[in-house]
């Protein structure tokens, strides 16, 4: 198969560059400058053309989405999710989707009817944005969707929290980066605990952990194309999966606490220590502390 086509990485931009997003927790590929993309190489048993279908992302070796002639696939262990019909139904309801999670940081966070609204008509949105792509309540936008909903979906306040809800302790209050996959996340913040944390301080949400280094490469890039400052988090949540090394710790100066989940303590690097914590409560109190 020929190498993916300029269009293709064009189409594909604003997901790499995180302008707009989607449920997919991987890392999205230039076609152009990267090994992210590639070909599949599968025998099509998993949905897809087979070795037609080129490698768009990837989230390590747990899952990688698919563009063919038939569409946008997730591709898992599990089998294939169709995502969209084409790329460019893909990143219709991507923008959608990424507008819900604007309207909610925007929103109340204790007003439940209105986020459920956002979502409510986020997904009739994405539905009729690519019918061909029918979502039930199981499919990753629905999913996604229904964290908006009840208010677990990590989202960014656009204005600084009231000093009255947020957490003393650093100047402009804590900023908390969390890097967990979706299936850690809710094994351990229960819905009441995630939205609890999302709503005192801004939050960024890494769902590809094993890729945190690159991110952060990826979310200080996208801050100077917009101009804005670049993010310093000063609370890093993950777990034990995550190796925090020196140069881990180096791209992240303004780090003043470490909270692994599912790890004893060891320490910290670079001033900032670690505690081990046991779930979201936990990792409250702890950010919560001075």
């Amino acid at each position: 198969m020929t190498p993916p086509s300029t269009p293709l990485a064009a189409a594909l931009a604003p997901l790499r560059e995180r302008t707009l997003l989607t449920p997919y927790p991987g890392t999205w590929g230039d076609p152009a400058a990267d090994g992210v993309i590639g070909t599949d190489g599968t025998d099509g048993s998993d949905g897809t053309d087979g070795a037609d279908g080129v490698v768009v992302a990837r989230d390590g070796d747990l899952s990688r989405v698919v563009v063919d002639g038939a569409g946008v696939h997730l591709v898992d262990p599990a089998g294939s999710t169709l995502l969209a019909t084409s790329v460019e139904a893909l990143v219709a309801r991507a923008r959608h989707y990424a507008e819900a999670l604007e309207r909610a940081g925007e929103a109340d966070p204790d007003d439940d009817a209105a986020l459920e609204r956002i979502a409510a008509r986020a997904l009739v949105a994405v539905r009729a944005a690519d019918p061909g792509a029918p979502v039930d309540d199981d499919d990753p936008w629905a999913v996604a969707l229904g964290e908006v909903a009840d208010g677990s979906a990590a989202v960014r306040r656009p204005a600084p929290v009231p000093p009255e809800h947020g957490v003393q302790g650093v100047q402009g209050g804590e900023r908390v980066l969390v890097a967990l996959s979706d299936a850690d996340r809710t094994r351990w913040f229960s819905a009441e605990q995630w939205k609890d944390l999302a709503t005192r301080q801004p939050v960024t949400v890494v769902r590809a952990p094993g890729n945190l280094r690159a991110a952060l490469d990826v979310l200080v890039q996208v801050a100077r194309s917009r101009s804005q400052p670049e993010p310093r988090p000063t609370v890093l949540v993950t777990s034990a999966d995550v190796t925090l090394d020196e140069d881990l710790l180096a791209a992240l100066p303004a780090l003043r606490l470490v909270c692994v989940l599912g790890a004893a303590a060891d320490g910290g690097g670079a001033g900032a220590p670690v505690v081990a914590v046991g779930d979201g409560a936990d990792v409250l109190a702890a950010v919560a502390a001075p």
